[in-house]
Parts: C-alpha cells; structure tokens; sequence
C-alpha cells in the first residue's frame, strides 16, 4: 500500500459540505492528502488514534500486524507533502498477540507516546515512548506502574506535555468496582519515571476513570490534567512531579472524548441518548471554579444513537466534533460537525461528509486540530488494501478560498498555480481577484469555473481536470511575459464578472455559494496541446 495519496491522483476535495448556511466568515474545507500506512493492510484499523504536532502526525494502527500486535505512523509534512517518516513497533522482547499497540498516541514534537492496552502476558497493558532525532524516531522507554492489575488496560488513553505523560487505565480495580486510574510520568534525558497515580476521589460503581486524558502546561508551571470516567463525569487535577491534586468535577456522566484549552474545558459524551444521541460539555473555569457554558447537541440530526462526540479537537475558538453514527442517514458513515465561539456563543459552521464510505466507516472516529489542520480518520473505511483497512485525511479549514488538485506540467516545465485576493461576495463590489501564475508566456487560455463541485479526470499526460460539469469558461486572455518563460498569467475579478454577466453559470448568486476554479492555457509542445493549473475553492460571502 502507498504511504499516501495526493490529491492529484485521487478523491481531490472528497469532503463535501452539507451545511449551507451563511456566515460573517464562510469557509471551505479542502482535502490535502488521504493518507495510509506503509504496510497497511485489511483489517488494521488505520487511524483508529490521532495526534498532531506542527508538521507531525503520528497514526495509530491498533489492529495491525502479526495477530493484532498493532502498529504506529509518524508522517512528516515537506513542501505541502505529508510523508510516512517512520512506522513504529512495540520493542520486539515485550511484543505480543493483540496487545492493540496504537489504540492511543500523544505527540509533542520529537517525543511520542503510544499506548498498549493488552500488552504484557495479563493484559495489564502498557505505553511506549519514541524519541525523535534528526528523522529517525528510537524506542526509549515502556512505561509501566507498580503492581499492574490483571486487563486495567492500562494504555487505554496517553497524554504528554512537556516531558509530563499521563497514561489511562480505565478498568483498574478499586473500592467501586473498575474505578480507573491515571498514572503520572516524568522524563529527564531518555530516563522516565513513575510519580503517582491518581483516582477520582468521588468514585462510584465502575466509573473507569481514565477513558480520555487531556494534559497541558499551565501558566503557573503546574500541569493541568482532565481525566474522563467512561461511565461517570470528568475530573480536573494540577499538579507537577509526584505532587496532584483534586480540583473540580465537570461533564455529567459517559465522558467518552476531552479537550481543554486555557480556561475552557470541553467533555463529550456521545453515549448519552437523550435527547439528541450526545452532547457536548463546554465548561469555562471563573474564580469559582469551572461552570457550563453550552450544551452542544448535533446540528443535523437527532437520533438516541447519533454517537456525537466520540471525538472532538479544540485548538482557540475552533472545535470539531466527530459524529460515528446517524441512524436517520447512513449509520456509521460518519460525520464531522466544525464550530466557533464568539464571545460565549458557538456557532456550527460546517458538517462535513466523505461521499463514498459504506456504513460503519466510523467517519470521525479519531481528530486532532492545529491551526487550519484538521486530521479526520475513518478507521473503518475499506481501501485497495481491503475491508477495514482505514484512512485518515489531512484537511485545511476555515478559509473563504483554498486550493486544492494538482497543476499540469507544460513542455517548457511551467507548472500553473490558482491564487486569489480580496473578498468573494454576493453583493459586493470590492474586487475578489483570482489569478493563474506561472503561465507558459505568450499563451492564450481562460480561467473556467463549476458550481457543482471537484472532480478528478485525467486530462492529457500530466493535467488533472478538478472542476465537475458543468463548467463555463471566462474571456479568452493572453498571458503575457517573456516568449520561453514562465511568468504569464491569467487575471479575472469575480465580482466583477458575476455583476457583468447575468447569464453567468449559477446565477443568482447568495452568501454560502461554493465555486470551483482552475485555468486553461495552449501548450503546443505537450500531447494534448494544452495544460491546466491547479484549482481554487472559494465561498461567497453575503
């Protein structure tokens, strides 16, 4: 199996968006790569775990390998590429069969940390951590605790910041039942030690602490640590080294996904079926303590077994919410809902849907955000390396314009490039300009559009045709520069051609339109004796 596939040659913009309502801001959401391990194979589960770190991604395939030994991912993000860097093994004198390696990563820059839930002859589990340097990721330590429990699955869920990890063990034995526990780690050089294990001092009949974990450096220097019960609320401790403390309860019960940014505090529950079939917790912390702020339901559908909130990323004001299962559609596709906090108002902004996948694809399972990145598995999804294989895509949000497809190559080795400026409208007059750069010199072509959204047709030997019919193309234009350069392009102002133009295609425009664009150019020297550029995504704002 590859270790990617770039949008240029497969599902270019796959992701399509089902919310159409208009914003102050509207945005697109456009596919970078659709990625897959190495030595993926049908059944793995790729993606069954996410984490992100810059340009890091490290993927967990729990299912993986020699009788489910599981297996680990780390690709690396170069020139707009993410690449397979490394694929990561639990060390060969521990490994065992269905240990499930990678059901749980955690990655801060050059450390990773991936969790084995039934690793060790009684299945007491275990987590392992990497150590990057240079390109080449190194074993450096198997974190267990003192007198593991016989199936605690301990590995359950990790966390790391700042050579601090957390590691959970939700069905560890206590007082209650399988209370749960978290264990607290420090690393110095390549040297980890165990510190403490914390409970949940409020325990009840089998609460399963440690089903999620959350861990960040706090402005004090302390750590701040948010640990999900499966069966009962979360729990917040701060604490550094040996020393934690109890802090506060939050979410209600089933606390199955967490995220925790600053003062805000977020608990999913994708278990609870009244009325909505999930829900999510946003909690903000004032001089009292931590109180609710929204109670976010799914913003499509409302079943008892949606499952909303099986994973969720929080990265600023931007949360992402995965959504496993909507019986009212297609039960276990999948779906991935985006929102904004203004002030204390969430927005949803965007539902996103991969077209394609078969019921329980589990399209959401797992989700990291960073920035406009945001990291979307299916683990469940079946690929050319068969049933179940899974994938994870790699997606840029939260922009009125992107780009996305691949550009042809000409005979001189001129490779077109989409841009845009200003602000598209559906009222405006303000110029939203888009351009095709890198033109051949000296060549006619035309800037072509579509309303009916991305395609992926080969066209020519190297050119992709990105834009679905049907399309209209704009005034023939020359694209000047210098004979035998690449400096000639193409310029047309859309607001200005939509005003101009009362037949355009899709007229009448309003807020919340997506169209798709790409250029044309003559090139005499290729086969086909033309080439097309990549394509640009944009959305009207009102």
């Amino acid at each position: 199996m590859r270790s990617f596939l770039r949008c240029s040659y497969l599902a270019t913009l796959v992701v399509t968006i089902v919310s159409g309502r208009a914003l102050a801001q509207s945005w697109v959401a456009v596919e970078d790569q659709l990625l897959a391990g190495s030595t993926t194979d049908a059944g793995d589960r790729f993606g069954s775990a996410v984490a992100l770190s810059g340009d890091t991604l490290l993927v967990g395939a729990p299912y993986a390998g020699l009788n489910e030994r599981g297996e680990a991912y780390v690709f690396s993000r170069s020139n707009g590429a993410w690449i397979e860097q490394a694929r990561l093994l639990a060390p060969p004198a521990i490994a065992l069969d269905f240990d499930h390696f990678g059901a749980s990563v955690a990655l801060e820059g050059d450390l990773a940390v991936v969790g084995a839930p039934e690793a060790r002859a009684n299945d007491s589990g275990a987590a392992f951590v990497y150590r990057r340097v240079g390109t080449t990721w190194t074993f450096e330590s198997t974190l267990v605790w003192p007198a593991p429990s016989a199936q605690e699955r301990f590995g359950w869920s990790v966390a790391i910041a700042d050579s601090t990890v957390a590691v959970g063990a939700p069905r560890r034995s206590g007082i209650w039942g399988l209370n749960g526990a978290v264990g607290i780690f420090t690393g110095q050089g390549s040297a980890w030690t165990y510190r403490v294990r914390l409970s949940n001092p409020f325990a009840d009949d089998d609460d399963q602490l440690g089903g999620a974990l959350d861990l960040e450096r706090l402005p004090s220097g302390r750590f701040g640590l948010i640990a999900t019960s499966l069966n009962s609320s979360g729990v917040l401790y701060e604490g550094s080294g040996a020393s934690w403390s109890y802090v506060d309860m939050i979410g209600g019960w089933s606390g199955q996904a967490v995220a925790r940014e600053g003062t805000t505090a977020i608990v999913a529950e994708p278990f609870n079926n009244v009325p909505s079939g999930g829900r999510v917790l946003i909690n903000v912390a004032n001089a009292s303590g931590y109180v609710l702020q929204k109670n976010l339901v799914s913003p499509s559908s409302s079943h008892p077994y949606n499952r909303f909130g099986r994973a969720i990323a929080l990265d600023g004001d931007l949360l992402a919410v995965g959504e496993t299962f909507d019986p009212n559609s297609n039960p276990g596709h999948g779906k991935v809902h985006v929102f904004r906090r203004s002030g204390t108002t969430w927005t949803a902004v965007r539902t996103m849907v991969l077209p394609g996948l078969a019921q329980a694809d589990n399209f959401g399972w797992s989700l990291a955000l960073e920035g406009s990145d945001l990291i979307v598995s299916a683990p469940r999804a079946s690929t050319a390396a068969g049933a179940s294989a899974g994938t994870v895509l790699v997606l840029r949000i939260g922009e009125t314009s992107a780009t996305y497809c691949g550009s042809g190559i000409s005979g001189a080795g001129c490779v077109a490039r989409m841009s845009s400026s200003g602000v598209p409208s559906a009222s405006l007059a303000t110029p939203f300009v888009l351009s095709t750069s890198r033109v051949e010199a000296q060549r006619a072509g035309f800037i072509f559009y579509g309303v009916s959204g991305p395609t992926d047709v080969v066209w020519g030997a190297s050119s992709v045709l990105c834009v679905k019919s049907p399309a209209r193309r704009t005034n023939t234009q020359d694209s000047g520069g210098t004979a035998g350069a690449c400096d000639g392009s193409f310029v047309l102002d859309w607001n200005q051609f939509v005003a101009s133009t009362p037949t355009a295609l899709g007229q009448p425009f309003s807020a919340g339109n997506e169209i798709f664009a790409q250029g044309w150019y003559r090139d005499p020297l290729s086969a086909k004796g033309f080439q097309l550029s990549n394509a640009l995504a944009f959305i009207l704002e009102p």
